[in-house]
């Protein structure tokens, strides 16, 4: 039983960040420290309509005009896939990047492998430079570093903080063998939970203060499905879930103090207590498939719902069957 108002729906769509400098991405790379383990478990992911479908400031497929070229969408359709080494002759022993004739020296320079698109590049065009590859996060739970030429170092700096990867889409089995992923999901549906509340409630500004702390990161409070290349890295460090229980923490003071937001709590109407119960209680709380009512996990029996039982009758009442016509039996 709900104690006062009606519920809303969920709020907002995904805000993608902005891009970052190479520096800037090499730093929170770095910080970050991860390392490497395994997962299982392989499929193939969309990138999400935020991200292709932006606004016209930031080109046909959501990628900065500057970036608007036919070889940078290539590799961002390459960014879920796990690509192999196609060989130099494919290649026509020329490099990827600026066709100049490589793989044999010493005639030729050397040919230096990307592991980002499996292509070869010269010693121009690929310098060394080495970076977490999506793919290899995405399918195997791999954070090493790995080189990559300098345009595919260049285009994962700039992707490095936008939020285009939906985890649950691209390897769901992530989530049963990584426990720190697991935690994170848990966390952000019910930081998703909270926003309903916080965004109606008129007594304090306490939305605001919410999305300033994760600005300008607004998508882990609207769209529990959504990651960055970053906060996958300190997902892995341990970093990100308590960083977001430091928000869930600010967002449930905030909603059992607010008389207002109180209002919008429900009753458990098996026991009858007047404790007052909220969605995002995910541990000890579970909503009817039914009738959407709040219930505890402790005292719910679908077969037994009292507000399922209440709409079936209000339902008889108001349509009472119709009696079949007599027969004439004359």
């Amino acid at each position: 039983e709900e104690v006062g108002g009606e519920e809303v729906e969920g709020v907002g769509a995904a805000i993608p960040g902005a891009a970052v400098t190479e520096r800037e991405g090499d730093a929170v790379a770095d910080a970050a420290g991860c390392s490497s383990s395994s997962g299982s478990g392989s499929s193939s992911g969309l990138i999400t309509s935020e991200w292709v479908e932006a606004g016209d400031d930031e080109g046909e497929h959501g990628v900065g005009v500057q970036y608007n070229d036919q070889r940078t969408l290539e590799m961002l359709s390459q960014i879920f896939t796990l690509c192999p080494e196609i060989g130099l002759d494919m290649q026509q022993y020329k490099c990827q990047g600026c066709s100049r004739p490589i793989g044999m020296p010493p005639i030729f320079g050397e040919a230096r492998l990307c592991d980002y698109d499996g292509r070869f590049y010269c010693t121009e065009c690929h310098v060394n430079d080495e970076s977490v590859v999506p793919a290899r996060v995405m399918h195997n739970w791999d954070f090493r570093k790995r080189p990559v030429s300098r345009v595919a170092k260049e285009f994962l700096n700039f992707v490095f903080e936008q939020p285009i990867f939906n985890l649950q889409e691209i390897n769901p089995m992530l989530f049963s063998y990584v426990d720190e992923l697991k935690a994170v999901k848990d966390v952000r549906n019910q930081i998703a939970l909270t926003v309903e509340y916080l965004v109606s409630c008129k007594e304090a500004p306490v939305w605001e203060r919410v999305r300033q702390r994760v600005w300008p990161r607004e998508y882990l409070l609207e769209n529990a499905g959504l990651y960055s290349l970053q906060d996958i890295m300190q997902v892995e460090c341990a970093q990100l879930a308590g960083f977001l229980r430091s928000i869930l923490d600010i967002s449930v003071t905030h909603i059992r103090s607010c008389a207002l937001c109180k209002q919008r709590g429900y009753f458990c109407e098996f026991c009858k207590k007047e404790e007052i119960i909220y969605p995002f209680q995910t541990t000890t709380v579970t909503r009817c498939p039914a009738c959407k009512s709040l219930a505890h996990r402790s005292c719910f029996s679908q077969e037994s719902c009292p507000k399922c039982a209440r709409i079936d009758r209000r339902r008889r009442d108001t349509n009472p069957p119709t009696p079949e016509p007599e027969l004439d039996v004359d």
